[in-house]
């Protein structure tokens, strides 16, 4: 695929990434009703791993410490957010784990990377859709809360690692690393959250054909391929819009009614999206259109 070409596509690309992992919301809730929580991203995440295996070209050092880094920051994440979830409501849990989304274009500094006022604004905008979507309850925050907040934090550089550390033609073999990790990582931690249980139905074994390759081995392939082209914030935005997907399929699939104030978070998140990632695009084509020399 031609680099224009992929520049393209990158902003649909990441969409439909977000559309996939919204599915996974209502899917997961459910599977997870007969399968220990690490058990089930340990297996996710091995087929993942497996499927990987045949497209993987090149393998070093060097690839290796950049996939562990990768790998270890999305494992963090969801080990933070299915403990925090242990100890604190899970209105709560989503709203501090949109976190990331204000999160990453202040950990692009790190990278001395500036960030838009129009990425600022869309972040603002994903924030309150999200913290409408979820709804947290009232009240100070309990330990569930901060680790719940490290999640948010550990997801952010994640989306920033993939940002810097992706190099072309390498998506695969950095893809199967990092899944490698988590699934390793995950399995390790199985026996202290339960031990190995699983009861095995059409549910559990659909939800885990379909995360795994579908919303893992495909979508983070998108994320690898295509997030190099648009900045860490503006991504991270069209990230967050997976929340407001969550809501519409749990509503069609699984009779989970929408709120006045989820239906206005989505149309935030909407917003975000658009003045982050769909207004300066199309900045640029009428730019391009008005001075074409």
């Amino acid at each position: 695929m031609e680099e224009k070409t992929a520049q393209k596509l990158a902003m649909p690309a990441l969409m439909a990434m977000a559309v996939l992992w919204g599915l996974t919301f209502p899917l997961i809730g459910r599977a997870l009703e007969g399968i220990s929580p690490p058990l089930f991203v340990a297996l996710r995440f091995a087929v993942a791993t497996l499927l990987c295996l045949p497209f993987i070209k090149k393998m070093n050092a060097d690839l290796l410490r950049r996939g562990l880094l990768i790998g270890v920051s999305l494992w963090g994440g969801y080990l933070l957010q299915t403990w925090g979830l242990d100890l604190t409501s899970p209105a709560r849990s989503a709203f501090l784990t949109s976190l990331y989304v204000i999160l990453v274009p202040f950990l692009g500094i790190l990278w001395r990377e500036k960030f838009s006022l129009l990425v600022l604004l869309g972040s603002i905008c994903a924030f309150v859709g999200t913290l409408l979507l979820a709804r947290p309850e009232a009240g100070g925050f309990n330990a569930g809360d901060w680790i719940t907040i490290g999640c948010a934090i550990s997801f952010g550089f994640q989306i920033m690692l993939v940002a810097k550390l992706i190099h072309r033609g390498e998506e695969m073999a950095l893809a199967g690393v990092q899944y490698a990790v988590v699934a390793i990582c995950s399995l390790a931690v199985v026996p202290a959250w339960g031990g190995f249980w699983w009861v095995i139905n059409w549910m559990t074994v659909g939800a885990l054909l379909f995360t795994s390759i579908i919303a893992t081995w495909m979508a983070i392939w998108f994320q690898f391929r295509f997030q190099r082209y648009m900045s860490p914030g503006a991504a991270a935005v069209i990230y967050t819009s997976e929340m407001a997907f969550a809501a519409l399929f749990g509503y069609l699939f699984f009779c989970q009614s929408l709120s006045f104030w989820e239906i206005a978070g989505g149309a935030l998140i909407a917003l975000g999206v658009g003045l982050a990632a769909l207004l300066p695009l199309l900045t640029t084509r009428v730019k391009r259109i008005t001075n074409p020399g």
